[in-house]
């Protein structure tokens, strides 16, 4: 369902913002070609797999730009900005031929698990947000030239969790949400906030 909800609007929105809506910038003949690097959770990792949203952008920019993919199943704003600090991620440019055009950040999904069901992936609103401000500010020392779009965690489908937990944990399943739709619309929220803080375009899903 996520990759549903991702694959039109992200391509989209990536099309309008990466380069102004038009790939002319890009470097056709260098050979260090621009690049693109999506960067955050699972939803980014298997944006790959056939169909997924991230293998739709770099199908639409083959032979114009890398696109990176550099998601993490599992991970949280706190664990990806903490790899973020210790140099991992996001690489930096390294001269005018080494360029990265666009960057974007998808994260909270797992950050917006519940508390009470989940608390090894929780993290709290105020320091999810105060993550996100340190990603874009690392992101932006380098990757100076680059666009960045922030992504809001998507919908949640509860229907879908509590199955998900049946297929994985069998007899073991909790039968109890661990995430949802309100409490994601939360994170989406601080998303919108951060993104207009630091004058970025956000894709709330």
């Amino acid at each position: 369902l996520a990759q549903e909800l991702t694959v039109g609007p992200a391509r989209e929105a990536i099309r309008r913002s990466a380069m102004g809506g038009s790939t002319s910038k890009i470097k056709t003949g260098s050979a260090h070609r621009d690049r693109i690097v999506l960067f955050g959770d699972s939803l980014t990792q298997q944006s790959f797999a056939p169909q997924g949203w991230g293998a739709a952008i770099a199908d639409a920019y083959q032979r114009r730009a890398d696109v990176l993919n550099r998601g993490y199943s599992g991970y949280t704003s706190r664990w990806c900005l903490e790899m973020l600090r210790h140099g991992g991620g996001i690489m930096a440019d390294a001269g005018p031929d080494d360029t990265t055009r666009l960057v974007t950040i998808f994260l909270g999904a797992n950050d917006a698990s519940l508390e009470d069901q989940n608390p090894a992936q929780h993290v709290p609103l105020e320091e999810y947000k105060s993550n996100l401000r340190e990603i874009v500010v690392i992101t932006r020392e380098r990757a100076p030239h680059a666009k960045i779009l922030l992504i809001a965690p998507p919908p949640v489908c509860h229907a879908q969790r509590l199955q998900f937990q049946k297929e994985r944990f069998g007899e073991q399943a909790t039968g109890r949400l661990e995430r949802t739709n309100e409490n994601a619309g939360l994170y989406a929220d601080v998303v919108e906030h951060v993104a207009a803080d630091t004058a970025l375009p956000c894709l709330n899903l």
